[in-house]
């Protein structure tokens, strides 16, 4: 199968478009390579023609004599011919068309569309590359492409970013501006972070731009190394009682204070089955065991307890 068939229908277009201009360009190619030629052709004519004048004019002829030369002293001097009409301008050189198709490769999307649109109406065999580029610098170039950068550049600040990256930024966006140094010096001064700027106070004023933002960068990556060394002291550092939970339910498990024991009933008071009644389970162990069912002691029965109130019936 065809690859082509397996393509996209979008993918496909662009393929069909760009075998397009090539076939464009290579019938340019030849329209100008045949007009070069007319053109050389006319050009050899004109020189033929010039060198038969100047042949013609030197080649040696009889001087007249007698009446012969006062009839030619008499005679009118002859008829002058208007001069031939200029050679129409030449077609752009091959130079030129190579740049022009060159560049027109290298065009996508709207930019493509324009050039072809432009080669059906204006023949490109008859621009130069100079002209080519006018035009299309017409089209697309941004009209206040100078001003929109200027008030970029007032709005950007440094952030989080590191000044090697803002730097970056910034030197893109000043290249497109038409401000002097000192101008420039201020604006990267200003857009930067508080800490640089304490830092920098401290230093020898920098001369230019290029030593400011040099400053700049040698002190953010120092500040920001200081700032890793003391995060990873501060780590290590930490008491184990204040480090996070998590870490610290991982190393070794935290257990709730133990609560001490309720305080156990003195051993001569009794059990009054009047007002506390004995559980069913506590009732069987002391028949089995012979205890007291009152006062929960062996060696005598709740009729013989010690402890219990003798007016209390059995």
């Amino acid at each position: 199968m065809d690859p082509t068939e397996q393509q996209p229908p979008a993918a496909l277009r662009d393929v069909i478009s760009r075998q397009g201009v090539v076939l464009g360009q290579s019938v340019h190619r030849l329209a100008g390579l045949e007009a070069a030629s007319q053109s050389l052709h006319q050009e050899i004519a004109q020189l033929a023609s010039q060198v038969e004048k100047l042949t013609l004019a030197l080649s040696p002829s009889p001087g007249p004599s007698g009446a012969s030369a006062a009839v030619a002293a008499a005679a009118p001097p002859p008829a002058s011919f208007p001069a031939e009409p200029p050679a129409p301008p030449a077609p752009a050189s091959s130079r030129d068309l190579s740049k022009i198709y060159y560049v027109m490769g290298l065009l996508r999307d709207q930019a493509l569309a324009w050039a072809l649109a432009f080669d059906s109406t204006t023949p490109l065999t008859s621009l130069t590359f100079k002209q080519f580029t006018d035009e299309l610098s017409t089209v697309f170039d941004h009209p206040d492409h100078v001003g929109d950068a200027s008030k970029r550049l007032l709005k950007l600040r440094q952030g989080s970013r590191s000044a090697a990256e803002f730097s970056v930024e910034f030197r893109t966006l000043a290249a497109d501006t038409k401000w002097n140094d000192e101008a420039l010096k201020g604006v990267y001064y200003q857009a930067l972070t508080e800490a640089l700027k304490d830092g920098l106070s401290v230093s020898d004023e920098a001369k230019d731009l290029n030593s400011l933002i040099t400053m700049s960068i040698r002190l953010d990556n120092r500040l920001r190394e200081r700032r890793r060394e003391r995060s990873g002291q501060s780590a290590s550092a930490l008491p184990r009682l204040f480090q996070p939970a998590v870490e610290r339910s991982s190393a070794t498990p935290v257990f709730p204070p133990a609560q001490s024991p309720a305080p156990a009933p003195p051993d001569d008071e009794p059990m009054q089955i009047g007002r506390t009644h004995l559980t069913a389970t506590e009732r069987q162990r002391r028949l089995q065991t012979g205890d007291c069912l009152y006062c929960g002691k062996p060696g005598h029965r709740i009729s013989s307890c010690p402890v219990r109130p003798k007016d209390k019936a059995h």
